[in-house]
C-alpha cells in the first residue's frame, strides 16, 4: 500500500467561495421580535434562489449517491469525481440558501 503523500494530486476544479450573510443584516433581523409577523419583499430572483437551493441539493445527494456506488465498484477515480461534484453542489445550494436568506432578512418589517 503507498502513502498518501505518494499518491498523484487530484486536479479538480476550485470549489466555489462560500457566500455569507452580512452581519449588520444579522443584527438587523435578531432585532425583530420573534413573535411579530412580518411583511416581506422578494423578488422572483429571490424565490428562483429557494428553488436552486432545493435543486442544487438533490443534485448533490444523487452525486454522493453516485460516488459510494463507484467506490463500492472499487472504481475510485468515478467516485473521487462525484464526490467532488457533491461538494461543489453543496456549496452552491448553501450560497443560494444564504443569499435567499440575505434578502429576506433585508427586506423583512415587522408588523403590528
Amino acid at each position: 500500500m503507498s502513502d498518501d503523500h505518494t499518491r498523484p494530486a487530484l486536479d479538480y476544479p476550485p470549489l466555489p467561495e462560500p457566500k455569507f450573510i452580512p452581519k449588520a443584516i444579522i443584527d438587523k433581523w435578531a432585532a425583530i421580535d420573534p413573535d411579530k409577523y412580518l411583511a416581506l419583499k422578494l423578488t422572483r430572483t429571490d424565490l428562483d434562489l429557494l428553488f436552486a437551493t432545493i435543486n442544487q441539493s438533490i443534485m448533490a445527494q444523487e452525486h454522493f449517491r453516485q460516488a459510494m456506488i463507484s467506490w463500492t465498484a472499487g472504481d475510485l477515480a468515478s467516485a473521487n469525481n462525484q464526490s467532488h461534484l457533491a461538494a461543489h453542489k453543496t456549496v452552491e445550494a448553501q450560497n443560494a440558501l444564504r443569499s435567499l436568506f440575505t434578502a429576506i432578512m433585508a427586506g423583512a418589517e415587522p408588523q403590528d
